[in-house]
């Protein structure tokens, strides 16, 4: 199974995610990271398959969505997945991928 890369920043959005959520109810919390994750394992699995994202604009750049989250991810050379980012969907991406140092080619 291709398992993807998962950046720094990216753990770190799941965390504050979790502990953002877990405040309210642990249970809850542990879905939307298993959410987050098992996106992130199948756009592993069908590099591809997420939309790119509109933002950017790129082909190497693309995202799935997990529940209201947003898993912005770059599509490596050897088709491998990097997760650049966990994000909610109503919060607004740099206009400019250059803007986030982990959407930089």
């Amino acid at each position: 199974m291709t398992t993807p890369i998962w950046t720094i920043n990216a753990r770190q959005n799941v965390a504050s995610i979790y502990e953002f959520i877990s405040q309210d109810s642990v249970i809850y919390a542990l879905r939307i990271v298993d959410r987050i994750e098992q996106a992130s394992l199948a756009a592993a699995r069908q590099p591809e398959s997420g939309g790119i994202v509109p933002e950017f604009d790129l082909r190497h750049i693309r995202e799935v969505l997990a529940g209201n989250y947003r898993v912005i991810y770059r599509v490596l050379p050897s088709d491998r997945v990097e997760i650049l980012t966990v994000i909610h969907g109503a919060r607004q991406l740099p206009i400019h991928p250059d803007d986030t140092n982990d959407l930089q080619q």
